[in-house]
């Protein structure tokens, strides 16, 4: 009975670490500045948008610029901003959303930053940059993030930038297709230059 016990046990603890690989990872959402919140009150447009974060971790509006966001859960930025609506409504009716700032460049359509969402993947990214020029190559994307970097094949639909979410501050580069006729036009040469040989030495 106690070998059973222990055998089962032994057969958990080696199966747990192959589960937490297999899992995406995502750190939670936490605004930095540059990033952008988004909200949205019920009929009060002129307090309604997005607006983005200052460096000293406050929103860019006269309303919310004693409102510290950064570094913060959502739900704690809520809780700040919730007091700052009460002379709008007594029972103020809002929502929130966090804008990610995320450079998308390379072989993309429209490179830009953009302010995406904290649930959008790095594919989704790409797509949202207008997707690969004609030259892009989606087997090679490169993600720059606190200076380290992951290259990503978006052509493979279960690959993991499918479960990686973008997070503040990253980079997305879109890789170049390799130039058939750029390496093509010498190799052209040296058959002309291999040809140009053998006549001279029939010579």
């Amino acid at each position: 009975m106690n070998r059973a016990f222990l055998l089962a046990l032994a057969t958990l603890v080696a199966a747990a670490p192959a589960h937490a690989q297999s899992a995406p990872h995502n750190a939670p959402v936490v605004l930095q500045p540059g990033d952008s919140l988004r909200v949205l009150v019920v009929r009060e447009p002129e307090v309604s948008g997005a607006f983005l974060v200052a460096s000293d971790s406050t929103l860019l509006h006269p309303v919310y610029q004693g409102v510290k966001v950064v570094g913060v859960s959502m739900a704690t930025v809520r809780d700040r901003i919730r007091p700052i609506l009460v002379p709008y409504q007594r029972e103020p009716e809002f929502s929130i959303q966090p804008l990610l700032r995320v450079a998308v460049g390379g072989e993309v359509r429209i490179p830009r930053v953009y302010y995406l969402p904290p649930e959008m993947t790095v594919g989704a990214a790409v797509d949202y940059a207008g997707g690969p020029t004609d030259r892009g190559n989606l087997s090679e994307v490169r993600l720059v993030r606190a200076g380290t970097e992951t290259w990503f094949d978006l052509t493979d639909p279960a690959g993991p930038s499918e479960a990686e979410n973008v997070r503040s501050g990253d980079r997305i580069i879109v890789g170049r297709r390799s130039n058939f006729m750029g390496w093509l036009a010498p190799l052209a040469t040296l058959t002309a230059i291999a040809a140009s040989i053998v006549v001279i030495v029939r010579e």
